[in-house]
C-alpha cells in the first residue's frame, strides 16, 4: 500500500516538474507590484540604450552591530533586516563554537529594533 502512494506521489511531482519546465518562455511572468530582485536575466526580456545588470561593490559603513551580549557566544549567521511601520527589525543566529575550556550553548535566535538602522 505505501510503496504505490510513494509511486503516485513521484509521478505526480514529475508531472508538475515537467509542466513547470515546458511551459512557454515567451509570455511575460507577471510579477505585480511586487519588488524582485534582479541578479540575472531571468525578469528581463531584454535591455535597451546603456541599460545593463552592475553588481555594485559593498561600501564600508560604521559599525552598526556589535554582537557582544552574553549568551550571542563567538558565531552568528543569517542576519535577516526588514522594516515594519517605520523599524528596522533584524533576526539572526547566536550560538557558541567550543574554543579552549569555554563550553558550547545551542543556537540561539536574537532580535534587534533600531529606529533608524544605525543605532
Amino acid at each position: 500500500m505505501q510503496s504505490s502512494h510513494y509511486r503516485f506521489q513521484f509521478k505526480f511531482i514529475l508531472i508538475v516538474l515537467f509542466t513547470a519546465v515546458f511551459q512557454a518562455n515567451d509570455d511575460a511572468l507577471e510579477v505585480g507590484d511586487r519588488w524582485e530582485l534582479l541578479v540575472d536575466e531571468h525578469l528581463v526580456e531584454r535591455f535597451k540604450g546603456k541599460a545593463k545588470l552592475r553588481l555594485h561593490h559593498p561600501i564600508r559603513r560604521e559599525i552598526a552591530v556589535v554582537h557582544d551580549e552574553p549568551g550571542e557566544g563567538n558565531g552568528g549567521n543569517y542576519h535577516t533586516v526588514f522594516e515594519d511601520d517605520g523599524i528596522f527589525c533584524m533576526y539572526y543566529h547566536a550560538w557558541q563554537i567550543p574554543v579552549d575550556d569555554h563550553p558550547s550553548h545551542p543556537l540561539y535566535i536574537g532580535y534587534l529594533q533600531s529606529r533608524n538602522g544605525v543605532h
